[in-house]
């Protein structure tokens, strides 16, 4: 695992960010103790983590703070696998669907920026710059960039550099923010049309990478 987290960008490794992800994937700390994601004295720094997680056979997360300029874009994907390792009841209707998958690439095709594959192998985290306040989730995609911790694989499909995406977050919030659920639905005007998705899909700069590195992963 060592040698896989060293495909971190650089940018992340390099901030004092760092905690060990537990089995049940509790945030720890360097101490062993819970960390907290709103106290910086809980986290230490990359290295720290690394070999704490190795000698453990456990796994390591980065803290996404206010003062950092990062967001973490979380594509989960679900199927009978996954809901039987989250010790969740069976159930296909929750299952992740084709036209989430083409939904997803798009996702990364767009943004175009550092992605890794989550601790499942089937999700997908994809990291940016920009930021967007309180996390939100809606259809299967959840964006965070503060108070939360992502685990961290290394095992990435993209180069690793990450880019500043803050324009292409603002559209997402116009959108995602609809369907948050602590409020009430309210319909808002489409910011960035379907048509308008795939077009920036096609024309990416790694959209041919991308679908052949992920046609075995997705389909």
């Amino acid at each position: 695992m060592l040698e896989q987290w060293a495909n971190i960008p650089l940018e992340l490794q390099n901030r004092t960010q760092w905690v060990i992800a537990g089995k049940d994937k509790i945030p720890l700390s360097a101490n062993g103790k819970k960390a907290d994601v709103t106290n910086s004295s809980t986290w230490c720094d990359f290295n720290t983590a690394c070999l704490l997680a190795q000698n453990s056979n456990l796994n390591i997360g980065y803290v996404l703070s206010i003062d950092d300029p990062y967001t973490c874009i979380d594509l989960d994907v679900i199927d009978e696998e996954t809901q039987i390792s989250k010790g969740q009841p069976i159930n296909p209707a929750k299952w992740t669907t084709q036209e989430d998958l083409n939904r997803y690439r798009e996702i990364v095709e767009v943004l175009d920026s550092y992605s890794e594959k989550s601790l499942s192998g089937k999700g997908l985290h994809i990291w940016v710059k920009g930021k967007i306040g309180s996390g939100m989730r809606r259809d299967g995609v959840e964006v965070y960039s503060q108070e939360r911790f992502i685990i961290c694989t290394g095992n990435g499909l993209t180069n690793s550099t990450i880019h500043d995406r803050q324009e292409i977050l603002n559209r997402m919030q116009s959108q995602m923010r609809t369907n948050q659920v602590k409020t009430d639905l309210v319909d808002h005007p489409e910011v960035l049309s379907d048509e308008e998705i795939i077009d920036k899909a096609k024309n990416a700069s790694n959209s041919d990478k991308f679908t052949s590195v992920t046609s075995s992963t997705y389909l």
